[in-house]
């Protein structure tokens, strides 16, 4: 059987992204429990994690959960700011998961545009709807 231990290392960047390096032991390729084969986190790659700009909710300090609401122009702005800091780390993506809400999709394409920090052309930008905010009833003004 496989099993991994994941030990986190979390960053929070200054326009509020989370950069999370993990690094990985596989336990399976291990000769004792008690020192697991280290691998280099680079090696497996690094997650990051943007939350979506300002929204038109926000800006009336509800919460959106389910409500499919745009970004406002300061949320383009905070957006536009990710991809730049993208674009000075040199960060490149090899996949790209992105919630179906119009306000992470667009907090996904700007900056994205800003930084070509796709590391192919062809990489898709998956939207997956896992990856989704859930129902504030009355508190979303519903």
């Amino acid at each position: 059987m496989n099993t991994r231990n994941l030990d986190d290392q979390v960053e929070s960047t200054e326009n509020g992204s989370i950069e999370v390096t993990s690094k990985f032991h596989d336990a399976a390729t291990t000769t004792s429990a008690a020192s697991p084969k280290e691998f280099n986190a680079e090696q497996l790659g690094r997650v990051y994690f943007i939350r979506h700009g300002e929204s038109t909710s926000n800006e009336r300090n509800i919460f959106a959960g389910v409500l499919d609401v745009d970004l406002t122009s300061f949320g383009r702005l905070q957006a536009r700011r990710a991809g730049v800091d993208l674009k000075k780390k040199g960060t490149k993506f090899d996949a790209v998961y992105v919630s179906h809400m119009r306000r992470a999709r667009q907090t996904c394409e700007i900056p994205l545009a800003e930084s070509q920090a796709l590391k192919s052309p062809n990489t898709p930008v998956e939207i997956d709807h896992r990856i989704s905010e859930k129902s504030f009833g009355i508190f979303a003004g519903s």
